[in-house]
């Protein structure tokens, strides 16, 4: 596995055709991650949906990247590494 990196225009294709984000990445790196549906550690993934780091989708991630004052600058995916 290996963690594929899009920006949100790009991604939005690959979320049209059923992926799912692993993190939303934000501009300001002191901020801690957006957690996507694709961020396959439950108690992290809980633990992020309590503090408010946690979208399903890119507008959520956007509107949440708003309130912390920042913006989505990169989506990442999980996926196979090529033989």
């Amino acid at each position: 596995m290996f963690i594929e990196k899009l920006e949100p225009q790009e991604a939005q294709k690959a979320l049209a055709a059923g992926r799912q984000a692993y993190e939303w990445k934000t501009k300001d790196p002191h901020q801690l991650p957006i957690v996507g549906p694709g961020y396959d550690d439950h108690p992290g993934r809980n633990r992020a949906r309590r503090e408010g780091r946690y979208a399903e989708t890119l507008d959520e991630a956007k509107a949440l990247a708003r309130g912390m004052g920042t913006e989505v600058s990169l989506v990442f995916f999980l996926a196979e590494q090529e033989a």
